[in-house]
């Protein structure tokens, strides 16, 4: 992180193979294009100009985010922080064709289907999105809250106590839990 200003800034990277910009210390753990013989035959059919839109369309997991990339004029690059997935669920169709569908606990997702798909491109995408979630929440649960988070919330309380809304009792019982997490 850089600090330019006062105000926090992101360094950002492009990712080389896909284009997709990354956070800093950011990895690609999975990358995709569009599969299925349905893209194929779009290349056909277009007599190969489907390809410059093809080539431009990413379907990326790293080891924080989801994230979706396509356009050649009109450009969208859409991420999703992986701790709020709680399902990656693989659809396939009749005909072959296959997509991967995001549940969020919160709601809509801004990545809620990706596809079209080939089936195991498809099962392999949903598999490691859901692995790398997993991951996330595991080690976000197993990191003991910052110093400068107990800090803040002994703040808080502080300032409730204060106010009145806090009794001296709750807020001893309150600073004995956050205390007790350090």
């Amino acid at each position: 992180m850089d600090t330019t200003g006062g105000a926090i800034q992101e360094q950002v990277r492009p990712d080389d193979r896909t284009g997709v910009r990354l956070q800093e210390g950011e990895k690609v753990i999975l990358a995709l294009r569009r599969t299925s013989w349905n893209a194929t035959l779009d290349k056909i059919v277009s007599l190969g100009l489907y390809i410059f839109w093809w080539n431009v369309a990413w379907f990326v997991v790293t080891d924080r985010r989801l994230i979706t990339k396509k356009g050649i004029f009109n450009k969208t690059e859409q991420a999703l922080p992986l701790h709020f997935v709680q399902d990656a669920s693989f659809h396939r169709s009749w005909i072959g064709i296959a997509d991967v569908r995001i549940s969020t606990a919160g709601g809509n997702a801004s990545i809620s289907r990706m596809g079209p798909l080939r089936a195991e491109d498809a099962r392999q995408l949903a598999d490691t999105t859901m692995a790398q979630a997993k991951r996330v929440i595991s080690d976000a649960s197993s990191v003991p809250p910052s110093t400068d988070h107990v800090t803040e919330a002994l703040a808080r309380i502080g300032d409730l106590r204060e106010k009145g809304v806090l009794t001296e009792d709750e807020f001893a019982q309150q600073k004995a839990r956050l205390l007790a997490t350090t």
